[in-house]
């Protein structure tokens, strides 16, 4: 609790110092543009930054399992065909 204080101008002086210490600090000049009191949390561009370097890893990976399946698709493909076109080779040759 803090001490009384008289009601003299010095008190009154010392008051005012002592609040003025504690109020908000002014807005600061960063750029030529006056910036908002420090806030919390992460940085808005900061959380975007990151959102859109995850969506792009996302995408890359995304892109990368869908030509593998694509590719394993194809191969399964070329195998049937191969194995059918062995046996019309065969068919045509005399069932040998």
């Amino acid at each position: 609790m803090p001490a009384p204080r008289s009601d003299s101008p010095a008190a009154w002086q010392r008051d005012a110092q002592e609040a003025a210490r504690y109020a908000q600090h002014p807005p600061m000049v960063v750029n030529n543009y006056y910036s908002a009191p420090a806030r919390r949390g992460p940085d808005v561009r900061e959380v975007l930054g990151w959102t859109a370097v995850l969506g792009v890893v996302a995408g890359v990976l995304l892109a990368v399992a869908m030509t593998a399946v694509a590719l394993g698709l194809a191969a399964v493909a070329l195998a049937v065909l191969a194995v059918i076109l062995r046996g019309l080779w065969r068919d045509l040759r005399g069932g040998k």
